[in-house]
């Protein structure tokens, strides 16, 4: 979770459904958040105004969280078919199918609650240098992710370079919405 004004760090976590099957990234991420308000109520920060980026667009329990905690925004990497097609980890989305009757990319990104943002497809309506630096780091993060999934897990708990606040806002518009159309 990230300050929209100047897309400093909040919170950083990661998945934890080994420790608990309801730990998803997202809901694990805004549950810290929210005991780390509830400990020091001088970090309390209007949902409004916190940008959410996750690896993975968001399974129906963590699409839910994003919306209940009132959070208008998520920013992902991975989509669901990305989930299920190249990354093998389709088991949300089965669930998404059979107790929802919806196929994998087939929720509302964007509806009254919140809008999600494919970082993908931002990055493919950047031109020229911008998207060849973007595309080099996707898979930097895609070699990275892969790594991960079969070793121990890198520690996600750090402050957002200088460099990857320039980039995010690249791709978001400096108050943190997108200013490429979806």
């Amino acid at each position: 979770m990230l300050r929209k004004s100047d897309l400093s760090t909040i919170i950083a976590d990661s998945n934890h459904e080994t420790d608990n099957p309801l730990w998803h990234g997202e809901v694990y991420t805004i549950n810290q958040n929210y005991t780390m308000v509830n400990e020091a109520e001088s970090k309390r920060v209007d949902p409004k105004e916190l940008t959410f980026l996750a690896t993975h667009e968001p399974c129906t329990l963590c699409s839910s969280a994003n919306t209940w905690s009132r959070l208008d925004n998520f920013y992902y990497l991975f989509s669901h078919e990305d989930s299920v097609d190249s990354l093998n980890i389709g088991h949300d989305l089965n669930i998404l199918k059979e107790v929802f009757k919806r196929e994998p990319g087939g929720c509302a990104r964007k509806n009254s609650y919140r809008t999600g943002y494919g970082i993908v497809d931002l990055v493919n309506n950047c031109d020229g240098d911008i998207k060849a630096g973007f595309v080099s780091r996707i898979d930097e993060v895609n070699k990275t992710h892969a790594e991960c999934r079969s070793g121990p897990q890198l520690p996600v708990e750090r402050e957002v370079a200088a460099s990857d606040r320039r980039d995010v806002r690249l791709l978001t518009g400096e108050s943190g919405r997108s200013s490429i159309p979806t």
